[in-house]
Order: C-alpha cells, then structure tokens, then sequence
C-alpha cells in the first residue's frame, strides 16, 4: 500500500496547512522549561523552596491530627470504616456527621 502526502484536491479537502502547529513537537532537552513557566509559578516555587522547615513540620503535625481523628470517627465512634459509601443510609451519614462534629471537623 503506497501512501502520497499531496496538496488539498488530492486528499479529501486537507493541506498542510490544516495541520500546521498540531504536529509540532518542543525539543525535549532543550534546556528552556523555564521560559516556559509563567511567573506566579516561578514564585510560588521560590516561596517553596525558600519555606522554612518548621512550617512544612507543623503541616505535617496538622495532617497526622486530622488524620488520626477521622480514623478514630471512622473505626472506633461508628465502626463504619470497612463500609463504602454507596451502602450506607440517611441514618449513618448523619451519625457520621455528628461524630466529626464532635471531634471538630466541620462541614459546610
């Protein structure tokens, strides 16, 4: 089967034109992802990388926090943590909510 690249009348109504800019591929390697990158992400990631220790710490601990009390709702207050969500009722949702609640996560 032989194919032929030929200009519009001979390929069903499409030139190359039509694909122009699709095919491009960037240079992988090129050295220049940074050009690339717009400046709120550039100083977003220099925040980041500028950040303090004890700030990404302390974020640490507030996710073990949380993370402890919702494994607490979930397995010790409503037994409910082996359960997926499609087969719980009205009644074990709204048990649930009042269990987070308690332990002062609050939802909207």
């Amino acid at each position: 089967m032989d194919v032929e690249a030929g200009g519009k009348e001979e390929n069903g109504g499409e030139g190359e034109e039509d694909w122009d800019g699709i095919m491009d591929v960037d240079d992988i390697g090129a050295g220049d992802e940074e050009d690339d990158l717009p400046d709120f992400f550039k100083q977003e990631r220099d925040k980041m990388n500028g950040a303090s220790p004890s700030k990404r710490k302390r974020r640490g601990k507030v996710s073990e926090l949380v993370r402890e009390k919702v494994r607490k709702v979930l397995e010790d207050d409503t037994d409910l943590a082996d359960r997926r969500a499609r087969t719980l009722d009205q009644n074990d949702f709204l048990r649930l909510l009042l269990c987070f609640n308690n332990e002062g996560i609050h939802f909207n």
